[in-house]
């Protein structure tokens, strides 16, 4: 679960996570619904994240995000309350780093694999560069924050094949089958005066210029 107390509710915040938990998937398997342990978990980050002005979610076109979305309104909000989800195809499906949907390198190798090689800059077919598909959801996040009043948490729910690069693009943190984005896990921008910061495991990093 993503680390939450260095975000400020006096400022503009935007935590990009990994759905929660959802049991085993078939290779090139896209639909899974969450669990009921992934429906309890989002609804702990929900609670956890009370306290800020305004919200703002965004989601992955898939099931999962979607539900890992509503069930930290539940958290936050205690009650049936539905806010809108914004929907992005740069969240996922095909999300930053897809180039070519039908036929790409995941369809061949699998997330782990994808994800390993795109962190040692090798070529793979219809997948875009670590640093060029960081900046399309950086961009993006930067977009929809610099649009939200202050005291705003924006709240985007993405998968770990987007997490994972985006991660390593920002703070150079690697990753492998042993060491992996968790469920609910990412990173956080914040707005902190005249300039963003990226949190990441309970520390700031400069926000990079790609």
């Amino acid at each position: 679960m993503i680390n939450t107390s260095l975000l400020n509710p006096l400022n503009k915040n935007a935590i990009v996570i990994r759905h929660s938990d959802r049991d085993h998937m078939q290779p090139n398997q896209i639909y899974q619904p969450l669990n009921e342990v992934g429906r309890q978990n989002a609804c702990i980050l929900g609670e956890k994240l009370r306290g800020f002005k305004k919200y703002a979610f965004f989601s992955s076109p898939v099931d999962r995000c979607i539900e890992t979305n509503e069930c930290i309104m539940k958290g936050i909000f205690q009650d049936d309350i539905r806010k809108q989800i914004s929907i992005s195809n740069i969240l996922g499906e095909p999300g930053p780093y897809v180039v070519v949907r039908k036929q790409n390198a995941f369809k061949q190798f699998g997330c782990h694999t994808v994800v390993t090689k795109q962190i040692a800059h090798e070529s793979l077919e219809g997948i875009r560069p670590t640093e060029e598909g960081a900046k399309i959801l950086v961009d993006y996040v930067l977009e929809e924050m610099n649009k939200a009043e202050d005291e705003t948490l924006l709240i985007f729910v993405t998968h770990d094949a987007i997490v994972a690069p985006t991660i390593f693009e920002l703070t150079g943190e690697k990753f492998n089958k042993e060491h992996w984005p968790e469920f609910i896990d990412g990173f956080a921008i914040v707005n902190s005066g005249s300039e963003f910061k990226v949190i990441r495991n309970g520390e700031f990093f400069d926000l990079r210029k790609f």
